[in-house]
């Protein structure tokens, strides 16, 4: 019975081929020149091109789940007799140009069976595929082939390694991709920067940005020259951490070095900047980029905007949002979306109402989150029947309303005292089926407070504790300051008891408007 050559690498260990193992360079090259005679001659006498495109179509025509018979017996059929390891290789690259990698896993292992010769381009071929493929299982079915490379003493070499260390990225095995690479320094196998770019790529897509520094630092001590794609990875590494002190002194190096900068690279320095409110230093990186004649794109405007927007600078936000549109870069709903969040941050409602109505007419519709913003920064500046207004709208689209909608809205209401629109909006939530919260109860009970409606506010407060809502200092305050505008020292009297059962810490408010209710009820007396 045929056994795949697979069978048992799972549980074999990486190891470094012994140095007395690897070839000098004389002998390399003249090993490769004879190669490339025999299979030159073999050539003519081989396989044609024909017959490779037949067995390859009828490799692919298997189908799935494939079968190791199946694979077997076509090439049992196409090659009865011994087939050349050049045939073989051929045949392989077009599986791998199908991403057929299980299938050219099947070939290698009737290659074994059938005693033909196999040599590291036949496992290049297939790791490239299993690293270019990129699904689960690939990186594993790579390192299977590395580790039967090493069991039967056929030699790896920087395409292996770039290869197998590319295929490890892709499953997030960040730690057997930096093993590799100290197994290429042990055995003295030669790397390059495309070996060091696919390690720091691996860093940078797991947040190891301390190891794609110290790759980044081993790759300059070995004199390699770093390229766009390294400092792109090494910049999103930092980026991802926050780290935009590293980001702007890899710029510097990039420019020292004379190393071509991207987009991409640039991107990723912003980006840091933003999720560090960095915004000044984003607004430098954006700048840069066209002192490098490098045209921004979405990712970058959305990423200078958002920066400046966590920094409540709206008008450099809006200012770079029309520069976008004079340069004709394309503005997503996101990019709006930062904008209008700056708005609010700055309580400038009006520019919030223009921008939506700008998006009402473009391509990047609004969705719930601008919904959400616009009517916040209507809330925020008293604005409660554009916010009303701007909620209609929302009722009648095809989004759902979520609390937040709800929320923005009953306190819009509640600031103007307007309880009974208030009162509307909560029951508009019960018909929804929208979870309310302890903002929403608040904001509620503070509006029947304010429009004197103590009797509606103590009726929320019952029902807060009947859906099992945690009330918080600010409900308590309405509902006693409702008290004490109702008299009704009995009631506070039961409210501070409750509010010490709930282990609320109260504040100089709740003490005072509950003072307030007994001293009122004993001055009626």
């Amino acid at each position: 019975m045929r056994q795949s050559f697979l069978e048992g690498c799972g549980q074999s260990q990486l190891k470094v081929w012994p140095s007395s193992s690897l070839a000098d360079a004389s002998s390399v090259q003249q090993h490769h020149l004879t190669q490339c005679k025999t299979r030159a001659q073999n050539t003519r006498s081989g396989a044609n091109d024909d017959n490779i495109k037949g067995v390859l179509h009828a490799l692919l025509s298997l189908g799935t789940p494939l079968r190791t018979d199946a694979v077997f017996s076509t090439l049992d059929h196409a090659f009865p007799k011994h087939l050349h390891p050049f045939t073989g290789t051929r045949i392989l690259n077009a599986l791998a140009k199908e991403s057929a990698v299980s299938t050219s896993l099947v070939v290698l292992s009737w290659h074994e069976m059938n005693q033909c010769e196999l040599d590291r381009y036949h496992y290049n071929v297939v790791i490239n595929a299993c690293a270019k493929k990129g699904t689960d299982g690939d990186w594993e079915k790579a390192m299977l082939l590395f580790s039967a490379m090493q069991r039967r003493n056929v030699e790896a070499d920087t395409i292996t390694y770039s290869a197998a260390i590319s295929a490890c990225g892709s499953a997030s095995d960040w730690a057997k991709e930096l093993q590799l690479l100290g197994l290429m320094k042990q055995g003295k196998v030669k790397s390059d920067t495309i070996t060091f770019n696919a390690g720091i790529t691996a860093c940078e897509t797991h947040s190891r940005w301390e190891k794609a520094l110290g790759l980044f630092s081993r790759m300059a001590k070995s004199d390699f020259e770093s390229d766009v794609i390294t400092c792109s990875a090494l910049m999103t590494s930092c980026g991802k951490c926050g780290g935009w002190e590293n980001d702007l002194q890899l710029l510097g190096l990039m420019a020292q070095n004379k190393v071509e900068c991207d987009t991409i690279a640039c991107n990723a320095g912003i980006s840091a900047c933003e999720k560090t409110a960095e915004w000044e230093k984003a607004l430098q990186l954006f700048t840069m980029m066209a002192q490098m004649q490098l045209e921004g794109d979405t990712i970058s405007y959305t990423a200078a905007i958002g920066a400046c927007g966590n920094a409540c600078e709206w008008e450099r936000s809006l200012h770079l949002l029309v520069v976008m549109a004079q340069s004709k870069v394309e503005s997503g709903r996101i990019t709006v979306n930062s904008v209008i969040g700056a708005c609010v941050k700055g309580c400038r409602w009006e520019k919030a109402l223009q921008l939506f109505g700008m998006m009402v007419w473009t391509v990047a519709k609004p969705d719930l989150i601008t919904f959400n913003a616009v009517i916040s920064s209507c809330e925020k500046s008293d604005q409660w029947e554009k916010a009303l207004g701007l909620l209609s709208v929302l009722l009648k689209s095809t989004m759902e309303p979520d609390i937040i909608t709800f929320n923005a809205a009953i306190s819009a209401c509640e600031k103007a005292g307007a309880w009974d629109k208030a009162l509307e909006l909560f029951t508009s939530i019960g018909r929804r089926q929208v979870q309310s919260n302890t903002i929403t109860f608040s904001a509620v009970l503070s509006a029947c407070e304010k429009g004197g409606r103590w009797e509606k506010g103590l009726q929320m407060l019952h029902v807060m504790m009947h859906d099992k809502v945690e009330p918080n200092s600010i409900t308590f305050n309405s509902a006693l300051s409702a008290c004490e505008k109702g008299g009704v020292w009995e009631k506070a009297l039961q409210l501070v008891r409750a509010m010490e059962q709930s282990k609320t810490e109260p504040v100089t408010i709740t003490v005072n408007a509950a003072i307030s209710a007994c001293a009122k009820c004993s001055e009626d007396r």
